[in-house]
């Protein structure tokens, strides 16, 4: 999982290097980890609300937490 947009990373990285966010790693969803999950959907609902000139970092916060 690379994510190479500097302002979704600035965002998150506090909240997904957090030992207690990383324990979600080890809990399957479907093909993929709760963590590869959530930070897809995060960086997805990210996307659309900064194209759209909305708070892409509180959406990047809530979609994480």
């Amino acid at each position: 999982m690379l994510y190479l947009d500097n302002r979704f990373m600035e965002v998150a990285l506090p909240i997904i290097e957090h030992e207690e966010y990383q324990q979600m790693r080890y809990i399957k969803h479907h093909d993929e980890s709760v963590f590869e999950h959530s930070v897809k959907v995060a960086f997805y609902a990210y996307q659309m609300t900064y194209k759209q000139n909305l708070d892409w970092e509180s959406t990047i916060r809530g979609a994480l937490l």
